[in-house]
């Protein structure tokens, strides 16, 4: 599956500047975009604990899922990526293993941690976390197990963050996640 899906998008690279520059724009920029929009998620929440709160669940759960997950399986398996292994020239630049996907586990362990404490920012983050997988696939630079590896490597650093700090909250009596919006 992977290798034909590769194969198959390999040859749709350079055929359509449009679509080139929406792959290269969900890519690379997107990225910026959710940053971004993590800032004002954060910045908009009135309550300093809840602020503060967002702020530690985020910083850990992207520490855990991309800095020691990720890691510690490229450590362990390194999977060339996708142009290296079918030899042609991806639409952004990527370096190092492909599996798991890094990006894929830094903002979909935003996503899940957003869900939790800011659902409805949650599911924006879901999405944009999608569509910037889908396009690093089809800019050549994963495979499509490389970004499913970074969906469980983002899901394990939510856990992991789930597990240490849902007891955190209540000590520190902030409104029970449901009711963060």
């Amino acid at each position: 599956m992977d290798t034909a899906a590769a194969e198959l998008l390999a040859r749709i690279i350079g055929t359509s500047s449009v679509f080139d520059a929406l792959v290269i724009f969900v890519a690379e920029y997107v990225p910026y975009v959710l940053v971004l929009l993590v800032l004002v998620a954060v910045l908009r929440e009135l309550d300093w604990r809840r602020q503060l709160f967002l702020i530690i669940s985020t910083v850990l759960g992207v520490i855990v899922s991309r800095g020691i997950v990720t890691e510690v399986v490229r450590l362990l398996y390194q999977r060339p990526r996708p142009f290296l292994v079918l030899d042609f020239t991806p639409l952004v630049d990527a370096m190092g293993a492909a599996f798991p996907s890094g990006h894929a586990a830094f903002f979909f362990a935003l996503a899940f941690v957003f869900l939790w404490l800011k659902r409805t920012w949650g599911w924006w983050f879901l999405a944009f976390a999608v569509m910037n997988g889908i396009a690093r696939v089809v800019a050549g630079v994963h495979w499509i197990t490389d970004i499913l590896g970074g969906v469980i490597a983002g899901a394990i650093g939510f856990a992991v963050v789930f597990m240490l700090l849902r007891s955190v909250l209540a000590q520190l009596k902030i409104a029970p996640p449901s009711t963060l919006k």
